[in-house]
C-alpha cells in the first residue's frame, strides 16, 4: 500500500486526490463484488428515476433479473439506498472536476 500511497501523493493533482478520497468514502463498507454490484444497481435506478421511492427502486431491482432477485436481499438494498442518500448530501463529485 505504501507504493500506491507514494504514487498518489507524487503523481496525482489535488483534484484527483480529492476524487479518490470521495470514491473511498462512497465504497466504504461495500468492498465485496456483490456489495459493489448492489450499490451500483441502486445508484443506476436512482439516476434513471430521480423521484423514485426506495420501495419502488427495490421492486425494480428485484424484477431486473433472477440473479438480482435471488442475491440482493431487501436489507442490502435498503442499506445501499440509505448510504447513497447520505453520501449525496455530503459529497459532490462535480465540484472536484
Amino acid at each position: 500500500m505504501q507504493e500506491v500511497s507514494d504514487y498518489v501523493k507524487k503523481e496525482l493533482s489535488s483534484k484527483q486526490r480529492g476524487i479518490i478520497k470521495q470514491l473511498t468514502k462512497l465504497i466504504d463498507g461495500f468492498q465485496s463484488a456483490l456489495s459493489i454490484e448492489i450499490l451500483a444497481s441502486v445508484d443506476f435506478i436512482k439516476k434513471q428515476n430521480p423521484n423514485i421511492s426506495k420501495e419502488e427502486a427495490i421492486n425494480r431491482i428485484k424484477n431486473w433479473s433472477e440473479r438480482k432477485r435471488t442475491l440482493f436481499l431487501d436489507k442490502y438494498l435498503d442499506i445501499a439506498w440509505d448510504h447513497l442518500e447520505n453520501f449525496s448530501q455530503d459529497v459532490n463529485f462535480e465540484a472536484t472536476t
